[in-house]
């Protein structure tokens, strides 16, 4: 379901519709919009990108395995690090409770 304010950027044959999604991950959306109140991207605007792919749809299988692999990792370590971050506040609170009652 889409409305008329939707546009798509459909791949070719030659390119793989997931090695196009990593690429627009890529692309400052917000440089290419025009409008003053309202921004707007249009086909003037897409239309200049140049994409650089491997021909072979092998390849850019290859790599966006290999894309969504170190996203995964990346995600583990984001999830890692906030809870670091919550047990480094529960230590800090902690600390200052037993400070504050004379326990240290």
């Amino acid at each position: 379901c889409a409305d008329l304010n939707i546009m798509s950027v459909i791949p070719t044959k030659k390119l793989t519709p997931e090695f196009l999604y990593f690429y627009f991950l890529t692309v400052d959306m917000r440089k290419l919009g025009t409008g003053s109140s309202i921004p707007q991207i249009n086909n003037y605007d897409i239309a200049p990108l140049a994409i650089a792919f491997p021909e072979s749809t092998r390849k850019q299988d290859e790599i966006t395995k290999s894309l969504r692999s170190l996203e995964t990792k990346c995600q583990g370590l984001e999830v890692l690090y906030k809870r670091k971050l919550i047990a480094l506040d529960e230590l800090k609170n902690s600390l200052l409770a037993q400070a504050f009652s004379g326990a240290l």
